[in-house]
């Protein structure tokens, strides 16, 4: 997005954020400053729920290059939200990891999801008591029936995680009676981030196929082939983060299938409105791709949780999220 028009929509949600509503998109981009950015210390308080903090997530997280270093440098740096872009063309059970050719640039990268979850797990046990990592997919490819089914991706998640992983049902469960994850979220809130050492999140991003389809398979509904549904029954691993249509998908009707997606995935020509309106819902979402001090004020400004970067090691922007200690969790401003 041009760096005028994100200052317009930061001016604009400065407003409709203190008034407690969602900022129309502004028609002007003239003369507008961007917001302040906030102030004070990244402090680590354990009592601060999942969705009361904001921190930086490596976008493209496999490739060691540029400004991002291996996965090894950005947990040592404090990152705590990777993704991974998921390909069906890897043996059964197993997805090729790149963005749109097998060719990297750096020597330390990740090329295969159970390579990439060995890593992780690699720094679970070295660091027991890490901080909560979420770890973003991207599908590439559609569901095959060749190994590379949802019942296939939970399994491996299952083989290589075992015992680590925060899953939807669990979130669910820690509120009797909810009916959906978003009514779970509204009862009890999400879980606080001292409950969540030691464990992953796993979300499935939605990108631009058709309906976002995929994303209803992921989450283990009911139906048949014919539908789209896959209808398996496993430990469902994964929450779904649509990213089209998303103030529509805020606010819907009982049953609807979007009730069970508590995690959104925002362009960083969103603006402020949609992250904003994820936040005040009581939800969580994830911004991409923020390359400019500018880009990252509006970031911070629109109350995203996981704003998504290529430069996750070099502490280019300001307020850091990540400070020298590695503390990875910065609370939320007023």
């Amino acid at each position: 997005m041009r760096f005028n028009t994100l200052l317009t929509l930061a001016a604009c949600a400065v407003v409709g954020i203190a008034l407690g509503r969602v900022p129309p998109v502004a028609a002007s981009t003239q003369g507008l400053a961007p917001p302040a950015a906030a102030t004070g210390p990244v402090v680590r308080d354990h009592r601060l729920r999942y969705n009361q903090v904001q921190q930086l997530s490596s976008h493209n997280s496999y490739d060691d290059n540029g400004p991002k270093d291996n996965i090894e440098t950005q947990l040592a740096r404090g990152i705590r939200s990777f993704e991974l872009d998921l390909h069906n063309d890897a043996a059964a059970g197993n997805w090729s990891v790149y963005h749109v050719t097998h060719v990297f640039s750096g020597g330390n990268y990740i090329d295969n999801l159970k390579g990439g979850l060995a890593k992780f797990r690699k720094y679970h046990n070295e660091h027991p008591n890490h901080e909560v990592i979420t770890i973003w997919f991207e599908l590439k490819d559609d569901w095959k029936g060749d190994g590379h089914n949802p019942a296939d991706l939970d399994a491996t998640i299952d083989a290589n995680m075992s015992g680590l992983i925060y899953r939807p049902a669990v979130l669910k469960q820690s509120a009797p009676g909810a009916t959906n994850l978003r009514d779970a979220v509204r009862r009890v809130g999400w879980p606080d981030l001292d409950s969540l050492r030691g464990k992953f999140i796993f979300v499935m991003m939605g990108n631009d196929k058709a309906n976002e389809r995929y994303l209803y398979d992921v989450l283990g509904y009911d139906g048949g082939f014919r539908d789209g549904h896959q209808g398996y029954v496993g430990n469902r691993n994964l929450f779904a983060a649509p990213e089209d249509n998303i103030l529509s998908k805020l606010n819907l009707r009982p049953g609807d299938n979007w009730l069970n997606a508590v995690f959104f995935n925002c362009h960083n020509n969103d603006g402020l409105n949609i992250p904003a309106a994820v936040f005040r819902a009581g939800f969580v979402s994830r911004v991409w791709r923020i390359d400019s001090q500018g880009e990252y004020n509006v970031a911070l400004a629109s109350k995203a949780q996981h704003i998504a970067t290529d430069h996750v090691t070099r502490n280019i922007f300001v307020p850091h999220l990540v400070d020298g200690s590695g503390r990875p969790f910065r609370p939320m401003g007023p």
